[in-house]
């Protein structure tokens, strides 16, 4: 298989600890706050070779005390949508009050979102070329580079963003195949200082498969916090439907509590479900997780 073709889907080999496919999937939008929506909506379409979008409207007022943050209600926000279609939008908010975001990686709540690319190295370059910060170059990952995926990390403003090119099928694990240059969210990655609790509050309230428990050095962190490079952490991979995963992170590092307001970064992750309406919780605090069953339509407020 050449470095760019699409991975087969894989079948998984059970369903976790509950005998049943997830009931929730996929992953609908990342909400990030940040400081100028005018100014983030610019950089990251260019960073990701996306279209800037429609202009901000005001967040709606019903979804912010719906996560318990009515201070963003009618706060400037835009949605940055995958020209291909595939994978969950981005969703800017600027923020009302509240610093900037923390150290990367020290925050409990989102640390992450990451997007399938064509070419790592190429997106990579793109990114940086656009204003982003590297935080770590394109390369193999896994414990010891065993998986047939490359990916790098970048920054901005809170928010990092890993950029992720499959080269093949991965096994254990249900991943869509790439439509695009730079297709929508597939991943969102949770920073968490329990992870038991936050993982079986994630399988209980949607139903997913416990894809992957383990232990493995992840280099972009280790060299990020500067921990030593074969430094372990515990990670816990939850499989939605659409091809689509929640990561569990507890990282050996001294981690901030959430604050509110809350600093820039995501938010809130919001993934369909088959329930009407939508409903929240949270499965560590700061971390809003939103379970959207209305009917597909576009990316509203």
């Amino acid at each position: 298989m050449s470095a760019n073709a699409p991975p087969q889907t894989q079948p998984l080999p059970g369903s976790g600890g509950h005998g049943r496919p997830a009931m929730a999937g996929p992953i609908r939008e990342a909400c990030v706050v940040v400081a100028d929506v005018a100014t983030a909506r610019v950089r990251l379409a260019a960073a990701l070779g996306w279209a800037v979008g429609p202009e901000p409207l005001g967040f709606n007022a019903s979804r912010a005390r719906l996560w318990g943050r009515p201070g963003l209600a009618g706060a400037p926000s835009c949605v940055l949508a995958p020209p291909s279609g595939q994978g969950g939008a981005i969703r800017l908010i600027q923020r009302t009050s509240g610093a900037a975001g923390p150290a990367p990686y020290r925050r409990i709540g989102w640390s992450a979102i990451e997007l399938q690319v064509a070419d790592s190295t190429a997106a990579v370059r793109r990114a940086e070329a656009a204003g982003l910060r590297v935080l770590g170059a394109p390369g193999t990952i896994g414990d010891g580079g065993s998986l047939p995926i490359r990916a790098g990390q970048v920054a901005d403003d809170g928010l990092i963003l890993y950029l992720t090119q499959i080269t093949g099928p991965v096994t254990g694990f249900e991943l869509p195949r790439i439509r695009g240059d730079t297709d929508g969210i597939f991943i969102a990655v949770l920073n968490t200082a329990d992870l038991e609790t936050a993982r079986d509050a994630i399988e209980r309230r949607l139903g997913t498969t416990r894809s992957s428990d383990r232990r493995s050095p992840i280099g972009v962190v280790n060299a990020t916090v500067g921990l030593p490079p074969q430094t372990r952490h515990r990670l816990s991979s939850q499989q939605l439907r659409g091809g689509n995963l929640l990561e569990i992170d507890e990282l050996a590092v001294e981690h901030e509590a959430a604050v509110d307001p809350p600093p820039t970064g995501v938010l809130a992750v919001s993934v369909r479900s088959a329930g009407a309406g939508r409903t929240v919780f949270e499965p560590c605090p700061g971390a809003i997780l939103e379970l959207d069953g209305r009917e597909s339509g576009g990316w509203r407020n």
